[in-house]
């Protein structure tokens, strides 16, 4: 009963970094964060659950940013789990960034997605806050959102729009994923899932993961509406 909303690197929570749902014994409607080293020793040095803080057919925001040598994950605005950073993080520049699904595009999220954002070197919230309530805008020349998707479009569409520094023009909707009118939380439109090969693929080599990404200060966040959170 494990929905990966993001995986990137590898496969594991050993290898990559990953955040899922979780829906079982102890971890009913739970949001669980993973990290691994993938190389020096491929351990886990970060697993963060919030438990029964998911909310079926309701748009949540969910946060997961490093500030010093510590990681926070945020549901609502609401601080649900913290840990000491330590270990020598590096996925690598193998993998790429995805949404929705784990890197073999399997157990997947079902539901929607809103404005996604990555920023690299800036950690933007810390302790209690209060969420975005409008869409987060684009972004200048010199800013640190990395990645920025409003999941913005026709409906039915497969074409995503980078509005971050970025400006990838290669992320892609790939199997069932697209672009839907259905539910948005901004907008008209959302990323829409069905949890079977549908999802969002961000390729390494447009990203450019750098180094830093692991050592310096991060912000991994957007919205979500699960349809099903088992």
């Amino acid at each position: 009963n494990e929905r990966r909303i993001l995986s990137l690197g590898g496969n594991t929570s050993a290898t990559g970094l990953l955040i899922e749902s979780l829906n079982s014994g102890d971890n009913l409607n739970s949001l669980r964060v993973m990290m691994g080293t993938h190389t020096g020793g491929n351990s886990n040095v970060v697993n963060l659950v919030a438990k029964n803080c998911l909310i079926e057919k309701e748009w949540q925001h969910l946060a997961y940013v490093r500030k010093d040598t510590n990681v926070y994950l945020y549901v609502d605005g609401e601080l649900k789990a913290a840990s000491l950073y330590e270990g020598s993080v590096n996925l690598g520049s193998s993998g790429s960034l995805k949404l929705g699904s784990d890197q073999n595009g399997e157990n997947g999220m079902i539901g929607n997605i809103d404005d996604f954002r990555l920023t690299i070197g800036n950690s933007r919230y810390f302790n209690t806050f209060k969420v975005p309530e409008h869409q987060i805008s684009n972004v200048g020349e010199n800013t640190d959102v990395k990645l920025l998707l409003h999941f913005e479009g026709y409906n039915n569409s497969k074409t995503v729009t980078d509005r971050g520094i970025s400006k990838i023009t290669t992320c892609s909707c790939l199997g069932n994923a697209e672009i839907s009118s259905d539910k948005h939380k901004f907008g008209e439109t959302s990323l829409k899932l069905d949890g079977v090969n549908s999802l969002v693929e961000v390729p390494d080599s447009k990203i450019n993961w750098p180094s830093t990404f692991y050592t310096q200060p991060f912000t991994i966040e957007g919205y979500f509406n699960f349809s099903n959170a088992s």
